[in-house]
């Protein structure tokens, strides 16, 4: 699916273009998507995040039930975490339990929560409220459909040129062949 011109801005349903200032931020969540499998627990979550980062205060449960909540890919939430603080071990994160930097800025604004349930429930939200469209998904999903149509369009009016174009040769042989019997 691309979104803006850019195949990595929209990714899993998200418009998360807006989320970071980095240039590279959206490419590295797409890095990290295609490394984390299916996370369909919140025991899977734990282990993935055990296996990344020692010592993260943020578990598969706060992930899980907040990816529930708000009916978000759990995975997306984690790949934003896991490059923005490495799972609320690094950078200013740790001191404001906002593991997804969620309304922090380059300005040096920061947003502090009171718990990291509160931190990774920010990130859900967030994704909740940057969801493509159904209006622009469907209108991207007629576009193709109709490209698709303009091509299958076309290819039929070329075999159906060519083969019109065989027929012609075919009945002027037999012209010829009928001429030079007679």
């Amino acid at each position: 699916m691309i979104f803006n011109g850019d195949p990595t801005s929209c990714l899993l349903g998200y418009d998360i273009s807006s989320y970071a200032t980095d240039p590279l931020h959206e490419e590295k969540i797409a890095d990290i998507l295609n490394y984390i499998g299916e996370m369909d627990s919140p025991e899977k979550i734990d282990t993935y995040i055990q296996n990344e980062t020692i010592g993260s205060p943020i578990t598969g449960s706060m992930i899980y039930n907040s990816a529930n909540k708000y009916k978000v890919d759990a995975r997306l939430m984690m790949a934003i975490m896991e490059l923005d603080s490495r799972f609320g071990t690094a950078g200013i994160a740790i001191g404001t339990l906002n593991p997804g930097n969620v309304g922090n800025n380059d300005a040096g604004e920061t947003h502090t929560y009171r718990s990291w349930d509160e931190g990774v429930e920010a990130v859900a939200k967030w994704l909740d409220n940057h969801r493509v469209s159904t209006i622009e998904l469907e209108e991207e999903n007629i576009q193709d459909e109709e490209d698709i149509e303009n091509v299958e369009n076309t290819e039929e009016e070329n075999k159906d040129e060519s083969f019109s174009g065989e027929n012609e040769e075919i009945i002027e042989e037999k012209e010829e062949i009928s001429d030079s019997t007679t």
